[in-house]
């Protein structure tokens, strides 16, 4: 097992990609932190990959920080960081509220770096850690059209 006596936590555990991801470390031997915003969806993902849960909604610096303290109890040494929590804002550019892009952007963006940030103690005691930004580009028309030459839009995930 490539991943024997090694620990990754993976933010977005609570489907899709995250949860793929979780189980795809298990299987190759790593001891799994699964992440989900609520308590709830952690536990359920940890029960179906064999990991243990870790909780925090990564919309606020409190959920951060919540999430990398629970990471940091269950686990002093952390070989792998996978940031795969992502979220989108449904709906035409003219209906998005600035409030819609502030809670995209510090999911996408800002967890990212300040979970890093929180989580550099265990990245440092395991010396050989990676950090990985999973990243979801999709291109909508801006112009309502599908039309050749419409403008396209990017967002990110993780």
């Amino acid at each position: 097992m490539r991943l024997a006596d090694r620990t990754a936590l993976v933010t977005g555990t609570s489907r899709g990609l995250g949860l793929e991801i979780a189980r795809l470390f298990a299987a190759e031997g790593a001891r799994v932190l699964c992440h989900a915003r609520t308590r709830e969806a952690a536990v359920a993902a940890a029960e179906a990959v064999g990991g243990e849960p870790v909780w925090g909604d990564l919309s606020t610096q409190e959920g951060v920080l919540e999430t990398a303290a629970l990471a940091v109890a269950a686990a002093p040494e952390l070989h792998v960081l996978v940031h795969n929590a992502g979220i989108g804002s449904p709906g035409s550019i003219e209906e998005h509220s600035r409030e819609q892009f502030d809670r995209v952007m510090a999911v996408n963006a800002a967890a990212p770096l300040f979970l890093t940030q929180a989580l550099l103690g265990p990245l440092r005691a395991a010396w050989n850690s990676y950090v990985v930004s999973v990243m979801e580009i999709s291109s909508d028309e801006v112009s309502g059209s599908d039309t050749e030459g419409g403008t396209g839009s990017c967002r990110g995930k993780g």
